[in-house]
């Protein structure tokens, strides 16, 4: 679901006016992060690393308001959450592909369901 923003009262209207129109709209940013309870966690659970940490990110960027600010054209707006998407490499396969991933309500769902999603052979997935 989106929701509209006002231009007139939106506090970071000086800011999206300064990003209309450019070709790379978007901050990145990087940290150092200590994951290491959550490697073993993933471990210990069975569960892949890679889409727990997918999962880890998207939840906490849904925590923050700034980071479910869209735009299409020169409307801005925001978005409930944010979708995930992985890159996954198949076992038996060379290519990475696009894993657009299903909400789920734990790390634990989100993982498994998801790395399932990212074994579909292609010709089953609907994407070829």
């Amino acid at each position: 679901m989106k929701k509209s923003i006002d231009l007139s009262t939106w506090n970071r209207t000086h800011l999206f006016r300064s990003y209309l129109g450019t070709d790379l709209p978007y901050i990145i940013i990087g940290a150092d992060l200590d994951v290491t309870k959550l490697h073993a966690f993933t471990k210990g659970q069975h569960l892949s690393f890679y889409f727990s940490m997918i999962y880890a990110a998207t939840k906490a960027a849904d925590e923050i308001v700034n980071f479910r600010y869209r735009f299409k054209g020169d409307q801005p707006f925001e978005i409930d959450r944010n979708t995930a998407f992985a890159t996954h490499m198949r076992k038996g396969s060379d290519l990475f592909h696009m894993v657009e991933c299903d909400h789920y309500d734990s790390m634990v769902e989100f993982a498994l369901n998801n790395h399932k999603k990212g074994e579909i052979p292609l010709a089953e997935s609907g994407l070829e």
